[in-house]
């Protein structure tokens, strides 16, 4: 079995995916402004949330639902570790895994870190390195996720007062 994955691969996974994922084009007055909205749900609100505690996300908004990257991806890596004790538990970091896969099912480098973690199932080698990419994947869950699914009752807790392990 694979090592555990650090605490700062996680959360460099985590704004990969949303500068990918979640990065897009918004007007703003005469122009288009590039941003990352939540749209107040919560499994976009979660990665936000811990992206902003590492301050690799700035809020434009009091609500906070609109962000602007604080930095550029190859710097991710070092904004985590500078600021990771003001970041959050492990645990949420997975959270915000989990949700980031749930809304974008496609994305290999998620599903294996969960995988590492043990709270997915690896894919069965059906022969087709592509099938990984597909939109419309499923992959299986473990039993370890229903510890995860507890923590998402009380959210916003965990990124109010959580704290680096």
């Amino acid at each position: 079995m694979s090592t555990k994955p650090t605490y700062e691969e996680l959360a460099e996974t985590i704004a990969h995916c949303v500068h990918a994922r979640m990065y897009l084009p918004e007007p703003d007055q005469n122009r288009w402004k590039m941003t990352v909205d939540n749209m107040t749900a919560t499994a976009y609100q979660i990665p936000t949330g811990v992206l902003n505690r590492f301050d690799v996300l700035t809020p434009l908004d009091e609500i906070p639902r609109r962000y602007e990257f604080a930095c550029l991806p190859g710097e991710f890596r070092d904004r985590v570790t500078r600021n990771k004790t003001k970041g959050c538990s492990y645990d949420t970091l997975v959270l915000a895994l989990i949700c980031l896969l749930e809304l974008y099912p496609n994305q290999p480098d998620i599903h294996e870190l969960l995988v590492r973690l043990g709270v997915c199932v690896p894919f069965e080698d059906a022969g087709d390195e592509g099938a990984k990419w597909k939109s419309d994947i499923q992959f299986k869950w473990t039993d370890k996720k229903q510890d995860y699914d507890k923590l998402l009752h009380d959210w916003p807790a965990l990124l109010d007062s959580s704290t680096y392990e």
